[in-house]
């Protein structure tokens, strides 16, 4: 999926995909030079908290030189779920985000150059991944990941950490804060990252933050 642009279109999300509270799984595929102004390659939202267990899974798939007007130059994504089982969720295996921008437009906080993912009452995996020189004019030159909600230490066949980012390199992405990842929490959410690699990103604000 190649030279989406959805500039003019009325609500200008997702250059190449567009999915709306419906489960979107991408595979052996390849996104590139799609553009808009949120999720310039991918869009992806479940915007009612009844649609449980609703899922985006990006699988052995290239996602490169796409860009964002607003946050998401790679994927844009949003999963929400209600405090109870099955839980919605974002999964990247295997895959590559290299060379995705999220642009400054008007006053609108700008995130995740390669990734803007989104949880409520949900789940974020990135497992042997390649998140690579990403450019974001604000937040997450990578990834932008925020997680909110908590999914109970007890429940049954699922990993309790809302985030977990494994065997994953991040690496030569930019910002002006949190040049690889900018990672915001709220409540009781829980993150994990192991056996990943993240190096050689900046942050450019004159704090220097997150690079």
């Amino acid at each position: 999926l190649t030279a989406g642009d959805v500039s003019n279109r009325g609500d200008r999300t997702g250059g190449a995909i567009r999915s709306e509270d419906a489960s979107l799984t991408v595979r052996d595929s390849q996104i590139t030079a799609n553009r808009a102004d949120l999720g310039g390659g991918i869009f992806f939202t479940i915007s009612q908290a009844d649609n449980l267990g609703r899922k985006l899974e990006i699988v052995d798939s290239i996602i490169s030189g796409n860009t964002a007007d607003r946050s998401g130059g790679g994927i844009n994504a949003y999963a929400q779920s209600s405090s109870s089982t099955p839980y919605s969720s974002i999964r990247i295996t295997g895959s590559t985000l290299s060379g995705n921008e999220a642009l400054a437009s008007g006053t609108d906080p700008v995130k995740g150059g390669g990734a803007y993912l989104k949880a409520f009452n949900g789940l974020i995996d990135i497992n042997s991944t390649i998140i690579s020189g990403n450019t974001s004019a604000n937040l997450g030159g990578g990834v932008y990941l925020e997680v909110q909600g908590d999914i109970p230490d007890d429940e049954p066949g699922i990993d309790n950490n809302e985030l977990t980012i494994r065997d994953t390199t991040i690496s030569g992405n930019s910002a002006l804060a949190g040049g690889g990842a900018f990672i915001q929490q709220y409540g009781t959410a829980d993150a994990d990252i192991a056996s990943s690699k993240i190096s050689g990103n900046s942050a450019t604000s004159a704090a220097g933050t997150g690079g």
